[in-house]
């Protein structure tokens, strides 16, 4: 958790950042503008959930969290966070992930960014699942491109994010053809997909992603019999 130090006021010197995990939190009312984070601690901007959180190196988890009302995003930053994994974090009997300015993510060791964890192929269709909520705006035909043997993009029907599977869509225009396809999710320069704290992907192969520091490129591929 994170304690306010004896001088009683948040962010100064003698705050105390320490390890533990949240066995079971339920929130029998709504969630209004409030955090619930463990091993994590505000950085200088003193806000829970921006991109300069830091956390111990040891485990710190919340297992089970449940809102039975409603979260109201108010604005924040703020959240539900864990240094090192969230278990089942749910609002009433569903899943609950990062909307707005609310943040449901871990923060290990102030690295990284939202990481590929599977990658599936349909008869239409690329999706690539992450590890957190993304920015929508950032997901689009210049940073989620599929391209074949010769380098030649495949056109989109559409490429969307879904919030509550936390999945990349490419949705072709038409069945995928015969052929060795790669993928790339761009986490690099000047436009690269983030996450709601601003987070930019950390996308090194393989699944999966990422070499623990945000802003890598996620490369791909895939084989059509």
């Amino acid at each position: 958790g994170y304690w306010i130090g004896p001088d009683m006021t948040f962010q100064t010197g003698d705050d105390v950042l320490g390890t533990g995990d949240m066995t079971s939190v339920s929130i029998t009312g709504d969630m209004t503008g409030s955090s619930f984070a463990a091993g994590v601690a505000p950085g200088t901007d003193g806000l829970l959930g921006t991109n300069d959180d830091g956390s111990m190196e040891t485990t710190s988890q919340i297992r089970t969290f449940t809102i039975r009302g409603q979260v109201i995003d108010t604005g924040g930053p703020e959240g539900i966070l864990a240094a090192t994994s969230l278990g089942r974090i749910r609002q009433g009997t569903l899943p609950l992930n990062s909307f707005g300015s609310f943040v449901v993510d871990t923060r290990p060791n102030n690295a990284g960014g939202p990481r590929v964890l599977e990658q599936t192929v349909t008869a239409t269709r690329v999706i690539l699942r992450l590890s957190d909520a993304i920015l929508p705006e950032t997901l689009d035909a210049t940073t989620f491109i599929v391209e074949d043997s010769t380098l030649t993009p495949l056109t989109a029907a559409s490429i969307t994010f879904n919030p509550t599977t936390l999945e990349a869509i490419f949705d072709n225009a038409a069945t995928i053809l015969p052929e060795a396809y790669t993928i790339t999710l761009v986490g690099t320069g000047p436009n690269p997909v983030t996450d709601r704290g601003g987070r930019a992907l950390d996308g090194e192969a393989p699944i999966p992603s990422g070499n623990g520091i945000a802003g890598g490129d996620f490369v791909g591929s895939f084989d059509v019999a």
